[in-house]
């Protein structure tokens, strides 16, 4: 784990007056090093045994969110991203919300995308970068919601050692507010 140290001191007597060890958040860890950013990029192929899932899923592609992979109405600004609901996606996908709950319990079996809710409320929809990714790093929350599932080929080993770390000694929910922090400031 990378540690970062503030000291707050004075110059002239050297006395230290506030001393902080804070651990270093990664939130810039390139995925597939060879990969030049683009809009989305394909590693993998998703399959569906029902047809109609592909289009389902390219709609939900292409609403995809720039380095968290979640599936969002675009606003003005990152702040202003809305993420979809299950009634958005159906509308969006023009059918009823009962095949998109449909569509989507498949593709948390498969662990194609995954539903993440945050203090009880949904916080998103999120693709697996292995299948899609918009841009060229992985946030951290890419790599805690499908740690298992074919990320990590993907990933370099020093990068690979500061995500494990970093995912053992932080909370889920701190994972997530850092990173949208991070990105929405």
């Amino acid at each position: 784990m990378l540690k970062k140290k503030e000291i707050l001191y004075d110059e002239e007597t050297g006395e230290i007056f506030l001393e902080k060890d804070k651990s270093a958040i990664p939130t810039r860890i390139k995925f597939k090093e060879r990969h030049r950013f683009s809009k989305t990029y394909h590693l993998e192929m998703a399959t569906f045994e029902n047809k109609a899932y592909y289009k389902y899923f390219y709609l939900c592609l292409c609403n995809v969110e720039m380095y968290t992979n979640r599936v969002i109405k675009a606003g003005v600004s990152r702040q202003d991203n809305k993420a979809l609901s299950v009634n958005d996606i159906a509308k969006l996908c023009d059918t009823t919300p009962k095949t998109i709950y449909s569509f989507l319990n498949y593709c948390a079996e498969q662990k194609i995308i995954r539903r993440l809710d945050l203090d009880g409320k949904l916080f998103g929809y999120f693709v697996n970068p292995t299948y899609v990714l918009n841009g060229e790093f992985i946030d951290p929350i890419l790599f805690l919601m499908f740690k298992g599932h074919g990320i990590e080929k993907y990933i370099s080993k020093g990068s690979l050692s500061l995500l494990n770390d970093y995912v053992k000694t932080c909370k889920e929910e701190d994972i997530i507010k850092n990173s949208y922090k991070n990105y929405n400031s």
